[in-house]
């Protein structure tokens, strides 16, 4: 299928950028995208021409949107009232944005998710759902994580023309990607209800095209531009860019999406972790290093044999209180769960070679600098507590 409307793609040419219909509202972009999902699959899935063309027009027709979100509306709302969830119920009549479980609804319910099942029973179709926001993916578990990997490796597998339906959810905007398999060639579809030229623009200038964008819509509404809203769309545009180059990898197999959530959990506690120790080490009452933190392993194990045994229980004690503060199950309780639920193998080399360094290091310190009685009791739960803590020692 040839669709001549699109926009410019030069900085993500694997992605498909047709025109959607644009948003006017702030917070509909979760019926856009649900509407342009089902109407797109019908275009690509069509039996013959007339009832692509027919898909097509509809795809573009407001009327036919506001009659599907009318009804799509008044479903959700009657099944918030039946749950209870009064609080939502508001939400969405005042235009808010569909939450998570509201999509989910519609997936479940709506009859126009099962006439595509009906109607084209000879092909893969399959539907997931990512969470994605400011670089990090924003799943309820990890497990999540493997059973969208297992679904990509499905498709991947499998030699059936179809399409795999992935619905981002990125910060409060909802967005399709349609990957779509014909005689084993693979293209990617954008659907996009902002309507928005953005896979044209470097990362660098992002900040540039989001302020034009909010320029001219300020101007056509007659408000006020926001900063905070502009610095925001700068993050949603950078995190769609990021994300669909993802996605894309993950289609020629040079991404795994349990290695790059592993990967990127660890970052986040790692350069905690690592930025803590570092001032542990600097600040001991009895200077440990000479500055060289770029190899403190090197520069520790040389320095050591020249301390004398008090200066090292001093050393050991220190260590031991430190370890108490940062009690390891933060550990147990954060990055433990993830890496074992999407596998220890999806963490990289890369990381398991400087994560080894610096249990490395803390064991040469409780080895050579061994801890003394203390002469007053220490209560682990009266030490100062890291609220914002998240990753502590390799050891308990």
């Amino acid at each position: 299928m040839c669709i001549r409307d699109r926009f410019n793609n030069s900085c993500l040419p694997f992605i498909e950028h047709p025109v959607m219909p644009e948003q006017n509202t702030t917070y509909h972009c979760g019926f856009y995208a649900f509407y342009n999902m089902i109407c797109f699959i019908n275009v690509l899935l069509g039996k013959d021409s007339a009832k692509q063309l027919k898909h097509f027009h509809r795809l573009h027709n407001r009327f036919s949107f506001w009659l599907f979100y009318k009804r799509a509306l008044d479903s959700l709302v009657k099944e918030l009232v039946a749950i209870g969830k009064t609080s939502d119920v508001e939400n969405l009549l005042h235009d808010g944005p569909l939450e998570r479980y509201e999509m989910q609804y519609l997936l479940d319910t709506n009859k126009k998710i099962h006439n595509l099942f009906r109607d084209y029973p000879e092909f893969y179709l399959k539907f997931i759902k990512i969470f994605f926001s400011f670089n990090h993916f924003q799943m309820a578990s990890p497990k999540e994580l493997v059973e969208i990997q297992d679904t990509f490796d499905e498709f991947l597998g499998t030699k059936i023309d179809g399409v795999l339906v992935v619905l981002l959810g990125i910060m409060t905007h909802w967005v399709v990607l349609v990957i779509h398999r014909e005689k084993g060639a693979i293209k990617i579809y954008l659907l996009d209800s902002l309507a928005h030229e953005y896979l044209n623009t470097p990362q660098d200038q992002i900040p540039k095209n989001a302020q034009a964008f909010y320029e001219k819509r300020s101007k056509i509404k007659q408000k006020e531009l926001v900063p905070y809203r502009i610095k925001m769309f700068t993050q949603l545009l950078t995190d769609l860019q990021i994300i669909y180059t993802i996605i894309y990898k993950m289609t020629l197999k040079q991404e795994n999406l349990k290695q790059f959530h592993a990967n990127a959990e660890i970052k986040i506690f790692w350069e905690e972790y690592e930025t803590l120790f570092e001032s542990f080490l600097k600040n001991l009452s009895i200077p440990l290093t000479k500055g060289n933190l770029l190899d403190p392993l090197k520069s520790l194990i040389g320095l050591l044999p020249t301390i004398p045994l008090e200066k090292k229980n001093q050393i050991g004690l220190e260590l031991y209180k430190w370890l108490l503060v940062h009690k390891p199950k933060s550990l147990r309780d954060g990055i433990m769960p993830e890496l074992k639920a999407v596998g220890a193998k999806s963490m990289s080399s890369e990381w398991r070679i400087l994560m080894i360094m610096w249990m490395e290091l803390q064991k040469v310190i409780l080895e050579n600098c061994p801890v003394p009685e203390p002469t007053e009791k220490i209560d682990p739960d009266n030490l100062p507590k890291k609220s914002s803590w998240r990753f502590c020692c390799f050891f308990d």
